[in-house]
């Protein structure tokens, strides 16, 4: 080898520009007290809470509660931080920038077993499931029983929303256009609804009578006429409508926004919420209690609502591609993240009861959560409305302050919005024909979910801040339609013992 002399000013020259190279990395990886998380490896962990959330002072993608009532946190984060912030953590995996994660909420007994046989598993708190997203991986554990959450792309917002300024107290007062709008409700409407957009009954759409036999996000046209049979009975009912489109890797859909704006806080927004999409994918997918049942009441309630005057704006937003992670919402709390979103009131699965009784649960964030108080607020209200409006012998609400975070809800949740998650009794209760063809009307209780409709107009309304005067008190050319095709139809205890197996 033949060696080659560089002159030596050359050689000075090369080793003052590596010095003064090395002095701007270690300048700029300095700021702040420590290196900048893209200069380090960083790792998705589990980190438990001894106290309060935001405490830890470390981004959360979430906070979960385990099988043995343990509360955690799941974190993403150089080691090096965690280590110095004195915390207890688990490392689950190594994370790269780009990597999504999915967590899975157990529905079937059997699911994470059945799971584990073909799936890597990142993490099984008991209840939960933690993998890596990739395609085709949200249907697989959807059709093994399973309630998907995407994790956020950035770290939740650990706010502490209220409802300002605040037109209503937990103690209500019963108010007459209140107690009409609740009256207006009936099983009738709401069977007609549930049995529309199962597939029980055709709807009408774009002027042609259509059977809807599936709402699959995938589905095609079937749901594309579900979407347009929503927006034309929200904008029947007099509310202004609109389609939010999202996509996310290989899905692209729409959301259904149906808006009546408020007389007086037309900037305060509350949100009524519930998802459209079903399950399965292929042959019928009649999705009557998951989640036309959700569905049903904000058609309703739109269609009696859209006749008043309330101070707040009320947006009734229909998601799509919930079943694949909470898609639709997730893009949707991403859009309006600027606005003033005073409350939200989810509603998925609200039609199912058996022989136990009348309760109702309502999902709360944890109490060491910041969001817990406002959340806190929603769901007395609604409480309240149950009791002063006399629907306690219909409907026993639960206020289930654990954090279940597997349905859209959770999108305005990551956001700092208050929101509350409305369900039938998903602990004790639950389903059991839940993501299958055998989920039908004819297994609904509507009495039940009706009770559940009128108590969500009432709380809806008193979120809003009625108004006395009506707007329009005779029908509208769309509940006439309606009417014409109407026919009659036939706290917190510990997780549900199916899911610890």
């Amino acid at each position: 080898m033949v060696a080659v002399k560089m002159p030596r000013k050359s050689v000075l020259t090369a080793f003052l520009a590596t010095l003064f190279w090395m002095l701007f990395i270690t300048a700029a990886a300095g700021q702040a007290g420590e290196p900048p998380s893209s200069l380090q490896s960083q790792v998705l962990a589990r980190v438990e809470v001894p106290g309060l959330l935001q405490d830890l002072n470390l981004p959360v993608y979430a906070d979960l509660t385990d099988a043995a009532g343990k509360y955690y946190a799941l974190v993403i984060a150089p080691r090096t931080r965690l280590e110095t912030a004195g915390v207890s953590f688990q490392t689950l995996d190594a994370y790269s920038p780009g990597t999504r994660y999915l967590l899975a909420l157990a529905r079937r007994p059997g699911a994470r077993r059945n799971a584990a046989a073909s799936v890597k598993i990142l993490h099984d708190d008991g209840r939960r499931i933690l993998v890596r997203y990739a395609p085709g991986l949200d249907e697989l554990l959807a059709d093994l029983g399973f309630a998907l959450r995407l994790l956020g792309e950035k770290p939740m917002t650990l706010a502490i929303p209220t409802l300002r300024p605040r037109v209503l107290e937990f103690l209500l007062t019963p108010d007459p256009g209140v107690s009409s709008m609740i009256a207006a409700v009936t099983q009738e409407t709401v069977n007609s609804y549930i049995s529309g957009l199962s597939g029980e009954t055709p709807v009408m759409v774009e002027g042609s009578a259509y059977t809807i036999t599936n709402r699959h996000t995938r589905s095609g046209t079937p749901l594309e006429k579900a979407s347009r049979y929503v927006f034309e009975q929200l904008q029947g009912a007099g509310l202004n409508t609109s389609l939010h489109p999202w996509t996310y890797a290989s899905y692209a859909n729409r959301n259904v926004v149906g808006e009546l704006t408020g007389a007086k806080l037309p900037d305060e927004i509350v949100l009524l919420t519930a998802h459209l999409d079903d399950l399965p994918l292929n042959g019928l997918a009649p999705g009557a209690d998951d989640n036309a049942s959700g569905c049903a009441a904000l058609l309703t309630a739109a269609g009696i609502m859209g006749r008043h005057r309330f101070q707040r704006t009320i947006r009734f937003v229909f998601f799509t591609g919930e079943e694949q992670g909470l898609l639709g919402s997730e893009r949707y709390a991403e859009a309006v993240a600027g606005e003033n979103i005073v409350a939200v009131l989810n509603l998925d699965m609200i039609g199912y009861d058996s022989a136990n009784g009348p309760t109702q649960r309502l999902h709360t964030r944890k109490p060491a959560n910041p969001g817990y108080q406002a959340d806190l607020e929603i769901a007395a209200t609604f409480q309240e409305v149950v009791n002063t409006y006399g629907l306690a012998g219909s409907l026993q609400p639960i206020i289930t302050a654990e954090g279940e975070s597997e349905s859209d809800h959770s999108s305005f949740w990551d956001r700092g919005f208050a929101a509350v998650f409305a369900i039938e009794d998903d602990w004790d209760d639950f389903n059991p024909d839940y993501h299958s063809s055998g989920d039908k009307l004819q297994n609904l209780n509507l009495p039940y979910c009706t009770a559940q409709v009128k108590a969500t107009v009432g709380t809806v309304a008193h979120l809003a801040g009625p108004i006395a005067t009506a707007v329009s008190p005779t029908p509208t050319p769309w509940q006439i339609l309606l009417l014409s095709r109407q026919r009659p139809a036939d706290t917190f205890h510990g997780p549900p013992n199916f899911l610890v197996n």
